[in-house]
């Protein structure tokens, strides 16, 4: 809900500049809501910021959005720091980022092409799943232009987090 919330706001952005600052609000509760992945809902919108060169033409917003965020994410997590220390470091972190990155936890370890897979058994009423690809190379041409931007939008949440989840080790097909 978080991510779809903060895409949406990304979406409308580009109409309405202000609303970068609630970005920060929707990633903070994502990262309350799902832990470290729920960071995409900030780090995926600021790429996009970035690759557009909307960044530094935005860069107030981006500052407030990034203090709501933190307001959001670190008392929680700094709580918890001070009342467990290094095994709730160890669990959050080792475990659960890089545990999953690089090792297969409870038997779920698939090829790298695992959630192209999934994708295509999803899309199956499309020519049998192989058309996505197609649409995604089209979409991908057409939005260099300037005009286009929504399009860039799109590819940028849908590439971001499949190629961080095809290079991790643990595979489950709802991650996707």
């Amino acid at each position: 809900f978080w991510l779809i919330l903060s895409w949406i706001l990304v979406w409308e952005a580009n109409e309405r500049p202000r609303l970068i600052v609630f970005i920060g609000i929707t990633a903070g509760l994502a990262v309350m809501t799902k832990a470290w992945i729920g960071l995409f809902a900030f780090a995926i919108p600021l790429l996009y910021a970035l690759i557009t060169g909307e960044l530094n033409a935005r860069r107030k917003h981006w500052s407030l959005a990034m203090l709501f965020a933190g307001a959001i994410i670190l008392p929680w997590h700094l709580w918890q720091i001070w009342m467990d220390g290094k095994a709730f470091l160890y669990d959050y972190l080792v475990v659960n980022v890089f545990g999953r990155m690089t090792a297969a936890l409870e038997t779920h370890q698939h090829g790298p092409l695992f959630y192209f897979d999934v994708l295509r058994d999803g899309f199956s009423i499309l020519g049998s799943g192989y058309l996505w690809p197609a649409a995604y190379l089209w979409a991908a041409w057409t939005a260099r232009t300037r005009e286009s931007r929504q399009k860039l939008v799109l590819l940028t949440w849908i590439t971001i987090p499949l190629l961080l989840f095809s290079l991790a080790q643990t595979k489950i097909g709802w991650y996707i």
